[in-house]
């Protein structure tokens, strides 16, 4: 199951097992919206720390931003 959400930089998408949405990601997008608005570019690998947080605020839901 993917879930996604965008910052105004980046949007972030997390693939996890549909059985068990608490599992750790099986796999993950970044896309840099300033470099490559057409999301052509996975740029995940290269920015590990930054989908660490971005997971983080993803998992705290959209109310926790509030």
């Amino acid at each position: 199951m993917g879930h996604s959400m965008r910052t105004d930089r980046y949007r972030l998408v997390v693939w996890r097992d549909r059985r068990d949405p608490a599992s750790e990601p099986v796999a993950v997008e970044l896309y840099d919206h300033q470099e490559n608005q057409e999301e052509t570019y996975n740029i995940a690998d290269q920015h590990l720390e930054l989908v660490k947080k971005l997971i983080r605020q993803l998992d705290f839901g959209w109310k926790a931003a509030l």
